[in-house]
């Protein structure tokens, strides 16, 4: 009979997502892995398999908790405030309190080989999942009167997809917080109606 595991899973999910996030696929070890974690290598294989396969179930936990929080948020009071908080989110996920990080499956889809290749099929996966997410809150707004951009709800969600894209690259090149936020404020208005 297999031992109930003793740790919790999520908690390891995030450490080790943090670890691919700061040094990338390839610069994580299974050492880094074991030293984050907390847990022994054979621990590690028996509940995760491989390096690779970790790090598909890492992929899987973060898009779950994106997908989450824009799902909850779809169905709000304000579009235009819904809007806001989600774009929000984004800077600051990308400009932690400590250093610029960009975008985890953005920085983890430049990997080479085959886990690159699953990065970028989950990176579109993603991306098609937050656009349906945004263009429903915009089509919302729009169908209330609430915003006044008058582009498709699609058209304008593929924007602010690309202007997150821009702002995780960004980040990741050292622009600041504020300036940061300035851009996806300026993004918002645009297809709120008041830009």
């Amino acid at each position: 009979m297999a031992r109930p595991r003793e740790f919790d899973e999520s908690e390891v999910l995030g450490r080790a997502l943090e670890t691919f996030w700061s040094k990338g696929y390839d610069g994580t070890s299974i050492e880094d892995l074991v030293q984050v974690t907390g847990l022994g290598r054979a621990s590690l294989y028996g509940a995760f398999g491989s390096k690779e396969q970790l790090f598909s179930r890492v992929l899987d936990h973060y898009l779950d908790q994106i997908e989450a929080v824009e799902l909850a948020s779809a169905d709000g009071d304000s579009a235009d405030r819904t809007l806001r908080e989600l774009t929000s989110r984004w800077v600051d996920g990308v400009c932690p309190s400590q250093g610029q990080r960009g975008c985890f499956l953005s920085i983890s889809g430049t990997s080479g080989g085959a886990s690159g290749e699953m990065v970028r099929e989950l990176l579109l996966r993603a991306v098609a999942a937050r656009q349906r997410v945004l263009a429903k809150i915009i089509a919302r707004g729009q169908a209330s009167g609430e915003l006044r951009g008058t582009s498709s709800p699609t058209e304008l969600a593929r924007f602010l997809i690309v202007m997150q894209q821009g702002v995780a690259a960004s980040a990741r090149a050292g622009l600041t917080r504020k300036e940061l936020a300035a851009a996806m404020k300026e993004a918002v208005d645009h297809v709120v109606g008041v830009a």
